[in-house]
């Protein structure tokens, strides 16, 4: 740290911050807070950090997770400036497009295993999807169709949120997994939300069983037999200084509770190892901390707390999120049970493949608006993606090759 009279010289820092912002052609100001900065921008000031130390590797952990499209491709031509240059970069995703992008060589693990390391040049996704889960490829989406039932489990009119989305109306049947598709933006995850009670302005017409229903709060619609997984599991689906029962354990308090709201954590402790076995939850015991769980397995523990109820109907925003293959695979397996189990699924995910494999129908959603509602025999990806974009409308229902593959 440069110094000047015995005290940090801040113009000197302001001017080496500056320098590296420029190496890496940011346009940032360095004595902008960093609480301030976007997600991208923060990221860029970590890589900033590290050049400033003279590192020589540099260890990325699921950088992309909160990037978008556009943020992502300008981190990877830093990074692809930094290798040029001789730096050294440990990249850790589970993104396999992304590996493939811009890995020399990639490494395979399972169940914190080494397994082997190949060549991009050797690699495909399919051989490495082996690798990660000891299975090919077809067995990571592996969808089940079950008859519906004859009657909606539950059916939305018209339903609207000022700023967020607009008559949205759909039915969902038991045994059926229905998928939401849009862009970042396009209303579907809070569509989700409202559905739970998040939003206590939401208007328009909502039935379960077909009585209609307006909940104030998510323990009403808990009461209802609804449940619902949010997208980040760090910031609204963990409390990370508890451990795994009592992580898993919350929505069971009220069920299990004496008199007095007396809790007997060996009764507790029997129930969420009976949950630690049935979601196949790898963690060293009940009473090890959440945050020693890999993501997979803390997902896995959310999504076994959001189904000690016993839902018919279950929300589901983005469950595979920043999860390995073999996790995902998990979860998939998680869906099929449940729709076996006549339960009705409403399924929002950011991976356009995961959510095409997974739904027997798929509502595309634009700018807060219903676009339309597809089977899975007419959902193919170029028809979503158009209808998710707007580009049908645009260019007409033929899109360019590029764009079937987009992340939503």
């Amino acid at each position: 740290m440069p110094k000047k009279g015995g005290l940090i010289d801040w113009g000197q820092v302001n001017d080496r911050a500056q320098a590296l912002f420029a190496k890496l052609q940011v346009n940032l100001n360095p004595k902008t807070m960093a609480s301030r900065l976007s997600i991208a921008q923060q990221q860029l000031v970590v890589i900033a950090q590290a050049l400033s130390l003279n590192s020589k590797l540099l260890i990325m952990d699921e950088p992309t997770s909160a990037l978008n499209k556009e943020e992502t491709r300008h981190l990877f031509k830093i990074l692809m400036q930094l290798r040029a240059q001789g730096l050294t970069v440990l990249y850790v995703s589970h993104k396999l497009e992304e590996v493939f992008e811009i890995a020399d060589r990639i490494t395979a693990l399972r169940d914190g295993q080494y397994i082997d390391t190949i060549s991009r040049a050797e690699a495909t996704p399919d051989k490495i999807v082996h690798l990660m889960v000891g299975r090919e490829v077809a067995n990571v989406f592996p969808k089940t169709y079950h008859p519906p039932t004859d009657t909606p489990l539950l059916s939305a009119k018209n339903l609207t949120v000022s700023g967020l989305f607009e008559n949205v109306s759909f039915e969902l049947y038991g045994g059926e997994v229905l998928g939401l598709v849009g862009l970042q933006g396009s209303g579907t995850s809070e569509v989700l939300r409202a559905i739970f009670g998040h939003y206590p302005q939401l208007s328009g017409e909502l039935r379960v069983w077909g009585k209609p229903v307006k909940f104030k709060s998510s323990l009403e619609a808990i009461k209802h037999g609804l449940a619902y997984v949010p997208a980040d599991r760090q910031i609204e689906g963990l409390y990370p200084h508890l451990s795994v029962r009592d992580n898993a354990g919350l929505l069971l308090l009220r069920l299990i509770a004496k008199k007095l709201g007396w809790v007997s954590l060996g009764q507790l402790s029997r129930r969420i190892g009976q949950k630690v076995e049935q979601f196949n939850i790898r963690t060293a015991s009940v009473n090890a901390p959440i945050t020693s769980l890999s993501g997979g397995n803390q997902q896995k523990v959310v999504i076994a707390r959001t189904l000690s109820t016993d839902p018919l109907i279950v929300l589901l925003d983005d469950p595979t999120r920043g999860i390995d293959v073999g996790a995902k695979s998990e979860v998939h397996h998680i869906l099929n049970r449940l729709t076996a189990q006549g339960c009705g699924v409403m399924l929002v995910s950011s991976e356009l493949p995961e959510v095409m494999a997974m739904s027997d129908r798929v509502i595309a959603m634009y700018r807060g608006q219903v676009r339309a509602t597809l089977n899975h025999t007419e959902a193919d990806h170029e028809a979503v993606m158009g209808l998710a974009t707007g580009a049908d409308v645009a260019a007409g229902p033929s899109l360019s090759p590029d764009l079937a593959g987009t992340r939503l």
